[in-house]
C-alpha cells in the first residue's frame, strides 16, 4: 500500500486501514457470503462441588469456540456467561452479557472459582431467569440462540421470591432461545429437573461425569500456533481512555497465561476471523467500529502517541504486514490441525466440550454444517 494513504488527512485513515488489512486487497473482491449469527450462553453452577467441571471449562472454552467457528458457513459468534450459586453464598448470580470480545469471556471465566453451596438444591430458577431476561438476546428471529445450563443440583422450589423454571422456559421459547441441560454427576433429583427444563426449553439433556470428563491432548501444530498467538497478542494496540486501555491490557495479560493447547486454539480462531482482538485499533477500524479521526491524542495507543503522522503510518504498515503473515501461517496450521482435533474429541464423546458440540451440531444443522 502507498504510504501516502497514511499521510492523508485523518478522515481517510479508516479507508486506508481497511485496504491495508484486507487479505485480498490486490485481487478482485470475493463474493460476500452472509454469515449466520449465533448467540451462545453458558449458565454454570459454581458451587464447591463443581470445581472439576469449572476447571475443565476454563481449559476447553477456546476449543469449543474454535470448533463453533469451524462451521460452514462460519457463524458470527457472540458468547455470554452466567455463574450461579445459592442464597447465603457470596453471590447468587453473576451475569456477563453476550459479547464478541472472547478475551473478555475468557477473562471472566478464568476469574470464577467453585465455592459455597451447602444444601443440595441451588438457585437454578434465578439463574435461568437472569439468563433469559437479563442477558441482551437479539430480537431477530433469524439469529441462532442456544443456552447451556450446567450443574449438579436441582433448583430450590421452596423459594417464594423467584420465578420457577416452567415460566422461564416458556419465556425462552417466545424469544427463540433453546435451553440445553448438562448434568454433572448422578443426583436423581437433578436428573428429573434437568430433563424437564430441557424438554420445556426445546433443547436436549445429557449427563456427564462430575468432573466434566474433559481430557488434555496436544497436536503437532500447537507449539507454533502458541508462538503465533503470543506474537499476535504482543501486537495488540489498545486505545481509548485510560480505564479502557487498562482493562484491555489486563485481557491481553490473561490471554498470555493460556496453556499451549488453548493458545493454539486462540490463534486458530484469530486466523478464521482474520482479526487479533475486537478491542485492537486496527481490527476496530477494519470492522467499522471506529473512525481514526474520532480519537483524541490521549486515546491513541502508547505505541503511536509519540510518533508523527508519517511514523504512525510506517508503524501501522509494518504491523499489518506482520500480522497478515502470522494469520496466514496460522490458517494453514489450523487446517492441518482440525482433522486431528476432531479425532481426539471423538475419543471422549461424553466430555463437556464434546457434548456441547454434539448438541450444537444437531440444533444448527439446517443453517450450519459441522
Amino acid at each position: 500500500m502507498s504510504r501516502r494513504l497514511w499521510m492523508a488527512p485523518l478522515a481517510l485513515l479508516p479507508m486506508a486501514a481497511a485496504l491495508l488489512l484486507s487479505p485480498a486487497s490486490q485481487a478482485a473482491p470475493a463474493p460476500v457470503i452472509k454469515r449466520p449469527r449465533m448467540e451462545v450462553l453458558f449458565c454454570i453452577d459454581t458451587t464447591g462441588s463443581m470445581s472439576g467441571l469449572l476447571d475443565g471449562a476454563k481449559a476447553k472454552i477456546w476449543t469449543i469456540l474454535n470448533q463453533i467457528a469451524s462451521g460452514t458457513p462460519r457463524p458470527e459468534l457472540t458468547v455470554g456467561l452466567v455463574a450461579f450459586r445459592d442464597k447465603m453464598d457470596t453471590y447468587v448470580t453473576k451475569v456477563h452479557d453476550l459479547t464478541d470480545d472472547l478475551d473478555t469471556l475468557y477473562t471472566d471465566l478464568k476469574a470464577l472459582t467453585a465455592d459455597g453451596g451447602g444444601d443440595t438444591p441451588e438457585a437454578v430458577n434465578q439463574a435461568l431467569d437472569d439468563s433469559i431476561n437479563k442477558v441482551k438476546w437479539s430480537e431477530n428471529k433469524q439469529v441462532i440462540k442456544v443456552m447451556f445450563l450446567i450443574g449438579d443440583a436441582p433448583p430450590h422450589m421452596d423459594y417464594t421470591d423467584d420465578v420457577k423454571y416452567p415460566v422461564t422456559c416458556a419465556k425462552a421459547k417466545e424469544k427463540g432461545i433453546i435451553i440445553n441441560t448438562i448434568q454433572c454427576g448422578d443426583d436423581m433429583d437433578c436428573t428429573k429437573s434437568w430433563k424437564e427444563i430441557a424438554e420445556q426449553g426445546g433443547g436436549a439433556y445429557t449427563r456427564i461425569a462430575q468432573t466434566g470428563g474433559t481430557r488434555s491432548f496436544s497436536m503437532p501444530q500447537d507449539k507454533r500456533l502458541a508462538e503465533i498467538n503470543a506474537a499476535l497478542l504482543k501486537s495488540v494496540l489498545v486505545f481509548g481512555d485510560a480505564a479502557k486501555r487498562d482493562a484491555d491490557k489486563r485481557k491481553v495479560e490473561v490471554a498470555k497465561t493460556m496453556p499451549e493447547d488453548a493458545a493454539a486454539e486462540r490463534a486458530s480462531f484469530a486466523a478464521k476471523e482474520r482479526r487479533v482482538a475486537v478491542y485492537d485499533l486496527l481490527d476496530s477500524i477494519r470492522a467499522g467500529r471506529l473512525r481514526f479521526a474520532s480519537l483524541k491524542e490521549a486515546e491513541l495507543p502508547d505505541e503511536l502517541r509519540l510518533l508523527g503522522a508519517k511514523e504512525r503510518g510506517d508503524y501501522l504498515d509494518r504491523l499489518a504486514a506482520e500480522r497478515g503473515k502470522l494469520l496466514g501461517e496460522a490458517a494453514e496450521l489450523d487446517r492441518a490441525r482440525m482433522t486431528g482435533i476432531a479425532k481426539e474429541i471423538a475419543k471422549s464423546p461424553d466430555s463437556f466440550d464434546a457434548q456441547v458440540m454434539a448438541m450444537l451440531r444437531k440444533q444448527t444443522i439446517r443453517r450450519i454444517k459441522y
